[in-house]
């Protein structure tokens, strides 16, 4: 009981990774409010050839960025778990969850992007909705970082 009560008290230190998480989540809020307010100034007004390309680009960026960032945060958290050094547990996990919350961020800003090259609102909804889905498959979790701790606990 007290070890528990000993990484509940470390994990504390994990509010920054929330705090990013939430900063991203607001983040795509934003990008809404701005083109849903600015429609009629932000539009570059490329030809529909053009929006398609940049959409199924984007898309297939999105579609690669989730395994991609899946396989990532795995080897950066086994990582964390096995790198000499002197860096605390916190720390270590924050830089993965910088990692991984910042690609998922990535897909967000494809919706802004495409809004600003003309094309709907719908593609900037469809994009800040992955975002979001990433966000919460790749938010902070206590089980890693408790497995990143324990690894550096039984090294030392």
């Amino acid at each position: 009981m007290l070890k528990e009560f000993k990484y509940w008290q470390k994990s504390s230190l994990l509010i920054y990774a929330w705090i990013l998480t939430f900063f991203l989540i607001i983040t795509q809020l934003f990008y809404i409010i701005i083109c849903k307010t600015h429609s009629d100034e932000l539009p570059l007004y490329l030809t529909t050839d053009t929006l398609v390309i940049w959409r199924s680009l984007f898309y297939l960026l999105s579609i690669l960025l989730f395994p991609i960032t899946k396989l990532l945060r795995y080897i950066q958290i086994r990582l964390n778990q096995t790198m000499p050094g002197n860096k605390p547990a916190a720390n270590r996990y924050l830089f993965t969850i910088i990692i991984s919350q910042g690609l998922m961020g990535l897909i967000g800003s494809f919706g802004l992007i495409l809004c600003i090259l003309g094309d709907t609102i719908n593609s900037l909804y469809i994009f800040s909705g992955l975002a979001w889905l990433g966000f919460l498959l790749n938010r902070p979790k206590k089980s890693e970082y408790q497995s990143i701790v324990i690894a550096l606990n039984s090294k030392n």
